[in-house]
This record gives structure tokens, sequence and C-alpha cells, in this order.
């Protein structure tokens, strides 16, 4: 996507993982006065100018749970990515054949990974906590 240069405004941008979006999603969003910007893999992104107000794009409580389940969704799963890589590169620092130069590097990878995984384990509770707001 390409931002293009235009006249000065206030805009509220909205990212949206939709994996599967339903028929109407598009013109649900455009009805209600939402430009689409366009599409990272199954997150939509969308922008609507605003003076005074600024707009949500989720408007009732069920919309705004199944939102933020979407990205404890998109969080949990990317942790567990995290989680198990780092644990390959830990048990690969300990028990495979390598120099300690590479070994150490496995180490520090390891844990970086494991690190990065706990925080993002901090996010989804965040994100699950207030999920109605």
């Amino acid at each position: 996507m390409t931002f293009q240069k235009g006249e000065p405004a206030t805009y509220r941008y909205v990212i949206d993982a939709q994996v599967s979006p339903r028929p109407d999603y598009l013109t649900t969003y455009q009805d209600a006065g939402w430009q689409h910007l366009g599409r990272m893999a199954s997150a939509y992104v969308w922008r609507r100018r605003y003076d005074d107000l600024r707009p949500e794009a989720f408007t009732d409580a069920e919309t705004v749970r199944a939102r933020s389940q979407r990205f404890v969704g998109a969080v949990a799963v990317a942790g567990s990515v995290l989680a198990v890589g780092g644990l390959a590169m830990l048990l690969a620092s300990f028990f495979a054949d390598l120099s300690a130069g590479y070994a150490n590097q496995m180490l520090a990878a390891g844990i970086l990974f494991e690190a990065m995984a706990v925080s993002l384990v901090f996010v989804a509770v965040r994100i699950r906590r207030r999920r109605d707001r």
C-alpha cells in the first residue's frame, strides 16, 4: 500500500483482522462511511475522515468482542510459534554438537524468542480483559 500526500485532515485508521469475511463485509464498512485502503494478508485497513467526534469502527458490544477475540487468536498463534522456536533453540544450544560461539548464539536467540512469547501472553491477556471496550 502507498499513502499519498493530500490536504491536511484528521483520520481514524482501523485494522480489522478478517480471515474469512462475510460477503457483505466491504459494503457494510463503506456504507458506514469508511474508505477501504487495502488488505495485508487477513488484515483489512480502513480510514474515515472526521472533524469533531472520533468515529468508532465497531459499534456494538458483540462486534467489539469478536474483533478482540480475533486479535487474541492471532497473538496466541504468534506467541506459540515463538515459544516453540525458542524452545527448539534452547534445546539445540544445550544438546546439539555446536561450537561454543554457535551454542551461545542459539541460547541467546532462544531466550529472546521465549521473552517475546511471554510478552505476547501479556498482550493477549490485556486484550482479553479489555475486550468489551
